[in-house]
């Protein structure tokens, strides 16, 4: 029985090493295609993930010229994006851009974003994929950039509402009262709901829950679903952090009983305590 052969050593992405500007670009529009070989864990992966694993591998020169490179052509979608009909293409080259923190390309989105005519234009998921990196790379846009995304197509208005959520909550619950009547809308409102929820305190949850409250009989039917179980749900949490909320009432009024005054705590440094303890 003969030996197997052994495999080449991986080069990863060193064969980038030395190459002049205008090839990076042209090997990386391939790549994002799926017409090169790349350093995959498994067979189906994107182009992205093999990228941004062995780019760091690279020199400091040959890293810089790759971000300029993906830079380069999403300006280059930008400028034109009606000749691109790959969507994957274009989900992949921004998804890219996003993991080289390339926060350059808020504005060149944000301006082909604003350009109705040429935006609507695209392909759904060439859309959500410009609204979603610039959700994804914490835009500061404005609260009216994002009401105006949802009249012109109510079904990207749950990307404005999590959008707004993070700056303005009532501005995010006017939007949700403009979202379709759409299951699938539904179902991602919800998503967004529990994720931003999850970083309140529980004052601002409550505030929250309120506007919920207030907006929901104004909603589509599906919408209106989905908000009276977030409701539920975060309601029955809300009142229950407030049982388990220790109360000291009768412990303060046995206090002041034995010293003849107020009981007023009166919090001590973690130092002082340790030496306490220490004693």
């Amino acid at each position: 029985m003969s030996d197997p052969v052994p495999s080449p050593a991986d080069p990863g992405l060193q064969h980038l090493e030395g190459k002049p500007f205008e090839a990076i670009v042209a090997w990386l529009k391939s790549a994002l295609r799926g017409h090169e070989s790349l350093p995959k864990v498994v067979p189906d992966e994107s182009p992205v993930d093999p990228i941004l694993r062995r780019e760091r591998s690279l020199s400091r020169i040959t890293r810089d010229d790759l971000r300029e490179a993906c830079l380069t052509l999403v300006r280059r979608f930008v400028r034109s994006p009606a000749e691109e009909n790959d969507n994957d293409y274009v989900g992949w080259l921004l998804r890219l851009a996003k993991g080289f923190n390339l926060d350059q390309i808020v504005a060149d989105l944000h301006g082909l974003a604003t350009r109705a005519e040429a935006f609507y234009a695209l392909p759904a998921r060439q859309q959500q994929a410009i609204l979603f990196t610039l959700l994804d790379l914490k835009a500061p846009l404005p609260g009216a950039f994002w009401q105006g995304v949802t009249t012109a197509n109510p079904r990207l208005g749950v990307i404005a509402v999590s959008a707004l959520l993070r700056d303005d909550c009532d501005a995010a619950m006017e939007v949700v009262t403009m979202l379709p009547g759409d299951e699938a809308v539904a179902d991602a409102l919800y998503v967004g709901l529990n994720q931003h929820a999850r970083k309140l305190s529980p004052p601002d949850l409550q505030s929250m829950v309120a506007l919920v409250k207030q907006v929901a009989p104004d909603c589509a039917p599906e919408i209106r679903a989905v908000l009276e179980e977030w409701l539920t749900v975060h309601m029955r949490q809300e009142a229950t952090h407030v049982a388990s909320s220790p109360n000291y009432d009768a412990l303060k009024a046995a206090l002041a009983h034995y010293s003849g005054k107020p009981f007023v705590p009166k919090p001590q440094s973690a130092r002082l305590i340790d030496s306490l303890a220490a004693a």
